[in-house]
This record gives C-alpha cells, structure tokens and sequence, in this order.
C-alpha cells in the first residue's frame, strides 16, 4: 500500500513547504522518524557552492547570476534513499530535509500514520504561511 503525500502537494511544493518551516518542527518530525525506522547519513551535511541561474524579465533569456553556498545530505531511512539541499550553511536543515525526503519516498505501510499526520500538519504550515505572506504585503502597501 502506497501513501504518497503527492496527491495533495506534489514534490516542488511540499520541498517549498518545508524550506520555510522553522527548524524546530522539522527535527520534531524526524524524531519521530528516528524512533519507528532506521536512519543512516551516507553523506553528511556538506557545505557547496552551485550556480544560481535567473530569468531576464525582459528578454526572458536565462543567464547565470552567480554562485550560491548551499548545504546537502543524503540518508538512507529503511532503504530509501533521502536527498536535502539548501541554501546557506544549514547542515542540520539539511539532513532534516534529506530524512523527510526518503520519508516521503517510502512506500513500507509502517509509514502511513506518520505520513497522514505530515499531510494535515503540512496543510496547516500553507495556511500559516499564506498569513504571513499576506501580513508581509500588507506591510509594504
């Protein structure tokens, strides 16, 4: 039985999601991820750099805007494999991240009550942030 969170967020929008989440709740998941499966960091959390790129408004042509520090892991949970990458030197974002990925990617039926539980508390985390989005446009009008 496969539950996949992809039915309502799909993997762009629920990564978005995340990114804006506050540490804190992401390592509350991954406690819980730690305590009914097996994590494994395979690579840890390494600082890079990779090329941002950018769309000119104007002429629509994509150029190359320049390098940005990113942090990545790759975990391994219960044999799936997990991939986090971040902007800046957030190595524990990071790993988070690449333990949520592999969580979502899992398809064991050990998961579906976590996994039902990330999907309500992900709805909530839109509706948050579409409040502060909206207070933050309301601050600039």
């Amino acid at each position: 039985m496969t539950i996949s969170l992809q039915l309502c967020f799909g993997s762009k929008e629920r990564t978005k999601v995340l990114q804006q989440c506050a540490l804190d709740s992401l390592q509350f998941w991954v406690t819980k991820i730690k305590e009914i499966g097996e994590v494994k960091i395979i690579k840890g959390g390494q600082t890079g750099l990779v090329m941002m790129r950018a769309k000119d408004a104007v002429a629509e042509q994509i150029f190359n805007l320049g390098e940005v520090l990113v942090s990545e892991c790759t975990v391994m949970l219960d044999k799936q494999t997990g991939y986090g990458l971040v902007m800046g030197n957030q190595p524990e974002r990071a790993e988070a991240m690449a333990i949520l990925d592999a969580l979502f990617c899992n398809s064991e039926a050990k998961w579906t009550r976590l996994l039902a539980e990330m999907q309500l508390w992900l709805k909530k985390q839109v509706q948050l942030q579409k409040k502060e989005q909206q207070k933050e446009f309301q601050l600039i009008e």
